[in-house]
């Protein structure tokens, strides 16, 4: 990362609270993946990095285009079951 310019600072934006954080998933298994995963990481912010800890953790893997995962119209969805 570059230096921060004086006056300036830096705040990751894709921070999450342990509420906002299990909120994101709607699925009753993943939000219990998530919150046994809050308690083996307590911490004050969950990022992007928390977010595929949880994904690697979860069994059944969903491949979606960025699209789909925003509420808007998407060409394809896989599943697959881990191996």
């Amino acid at each position: 990362m570059k230096d921060i310019p004086e006056g300036y600072t830096y705040m990751r934006c894709d921070q999450y609270t342990a509420e906002a954080f299990i909120k994101n998933y709607s699925n009753k298994a993943a939000k219990e993946i998530v919150r046994e995963y809050i308690q083996e990481h307590p911490k004050e912010f969950y990022n992007t990095d928390d977010e595929i800890a949880v994904h690697q953790m979860m069994k059944e893997r969903s491949v979606t285009s960025l699209k789909e995962t925003h509420g808007r119209p998407y060409t394809k969805r896989y599943k697959f079951p881990e191996s």
